[in-house]
């Protein structure tokens, strides 16, 4: 009698679960609806430059990480030398590139020996 109970109050719980997590989903579609709706009405153009924004934000992204390879190369520059921090920090903005913006490997590989041949000279003795 136990065990039957037992399954009864689990699936039972399971099913109200399922409902409310159905009626949060569909509340979460309906406000998001809304708000579009009433931002559109209040300023259209606003909310079309916000739109347009936010679909740029991924193309942003991957324009700050090609800046910091460029910072990297830079400080390279500067300093007169690649170090091992540079290095790191070249395969850390690589494997982003490749990772989070599908670059294909052999693209960020020639990105990079591009970047590493606009900096000093890399010494082959050390």
């Amino acid at each position: 009698m136990k065990n039957a109970l037992f399954s009864l109050v689990s699936h039972a719980n399971l099913f109200v679960l399922r409902i409310i997590k159905g009626i949060g989903d569909a509340l979460i579609v309906l406000n998001g609806r809304l708000g579009w709706m009433l931002l559109k009405l209040i300023d259209k153009d606003r909310l079309s430059h916000a739109e347009a924004a936010s679909q740029q934000e991924e193309e942003m992204l991957e324009l700050n990480v090609l800046f910091s390879i460029t910072a990297v190369r830079n400080d390279a520059v500067t300093r007169g030398r690649w170090n091992e921090d540079h290095e790191d920090t070249l395969n850390l903005l690589g494997n982003v590139l490749a990772n989070e913006h599908d670059w294909e490997v052999e693209d960020v590989e020639r990105y990079l020996y591009e970047v590493i041949a606009t900096g000093p000279a890399v010494n082959k003795e050390e």
